[in-house]
């Protein structure tokens, strides 16, 4: 059970960490733009 438990919250975070990313993506993506343009 608790290898399962294990998994359990890793798969939260994961999904979590997605959810996360995808809600910030345009902020994420206006600073990707940046950092090309600096380099």
């Amino acid at each position: 059970m608790r290898t399962f438990i294990q998994s359990i919250k890793k798969i939260f975070i994961v999904v979590f960490v997605c959810y996360y990313l995808s809600a910030h993506t345009t902020k994420i993506e206006k600073v990707y733009q940046l950092s090309n343009f600096s380099l």
